[in-house]
């Protein structure tokens, strides 16, 4: 089984959380994943879409531990 290679992105702005539902496939709103490091065991998507279109304030740069949403399918990122 291939694992995603694509991520739609959500925003709940009454939670403030985003949301990441990985896809194997492209979709007309998915978003590529990118490995990467010298192991490619890090992924990266590029939000920055996502935070201009809702003018969402990070104040800081930060690490936060994304968890898993199973009724929902998708990573969640309280932020």
């Amino acid at each position: 089984m291939p694992r995603a290679k694509f991520a739609e992105l959500f925003y709940d702005s009454d939670m403030n959380k985003i949301g990441l539902m990985p896809k194997k496939y492209p979709t007309k709103s998915g978003l590529p994943i990118r490995s990467v490091g010298k192991s490619k065991s890090t992924y990266r998507v590029n939000t920055k879409f996502l935070v201009e279109h809702y003018n969402i304030t990070i104040n800081s740069k930060k690490i936060i531990a994304p968890v898993w949403n199973e009724g929902e399918g998708l990573l969640e990122i309280g932020i």
